[in-house]
């Protein structure tokens, strides 16, 4: 258990009715990726609401099988989506967006070289009325912890240089800039600056 949270916080790895809680931590993790990619598809369907049917994606990266929820009592307060990176290769494309929304995310594909080989954390999430508790240190000391089990030495994430609060968190546990390359501007993503990919070795 991790010190100073109270009361203490547990994970457990997810299942399918956490997937709602997931797409929400996806959602906010996203910086408004997730709502230049889901928005206005589906008449009636929110952007998180579209972003939880990707957990439910089996064989794919994206599934719930990946996650892990952080709770205080019997209540989902954060959540944790990490797998080994190279496994993203095999995931196919969301057939619900349409080719040219693709553009937004086309930043991070020049990123990928530096996360070759590592146990990636693609989001870690605290529900906004339980953050400054420990929770986020909390989930990534789990990914960290996942990583080794799993054999492997290098951990890898990607975060906006100007998102300096998590990029502050990320540093703190050994997360070191590998590669940056700037965010491809959207109306909906929240920063327009250089994206990085920041790895840990062990």
């Amino acid at each position: 258990m991790p010190q100073g949270l109270s009361p203490p916080c547990a994970s457990r790895p997810a299942t399918p009715d956490d997937i709602p809680h997931l797409a929400h931590f996806q959602v906010m993790a996203g910086d408004g990726h997730m709502e230049a990619l889901y928005h206005d598809l589906v008449p009636g369907k929110s952007v998180t609401e579209l972003v939880a049917r990707r957990f439910s994606f089996e064989g794919s990266t994206k599934s719930y099988r990946h996650c892990h929820v952080a709770e205080l009592g019997d209540r989902v307060v954060g959540g944790l989506h990490c797998h080994p990176f190279d496994a993203m290769a095999n995931d196919p494309s969301d057939p619900l967006v349409p080719e040219e929304r693709f553009a937004v995310v086309e930043a991070f594909d020049h990123l990928d070289f530096a996360a070759v080989g590592t146990f990636h954390i693609n989001v870690v999430a605290v529900y906004p009325e339980f953050q400054g508790q420990g929770i986020g240190t909390f989930l990534i000391k789990a990914a960290i912890t996942q990583a080794q089990s799993q054999g492997f030495t290098k951990a890898s994430l990607a975060v906006f240089e100007e998102n300096a609060g998590a990029l502050r968190l990320y540093q703190r546990h050994g997360f070191k800039e590998a590669a940056r390359h700037p965010g491809s501007r959207h109306p909906m993503v929240k920063y327009d600056g250089d994206l990085l990919m920041m790895v840990a070795r062990d």
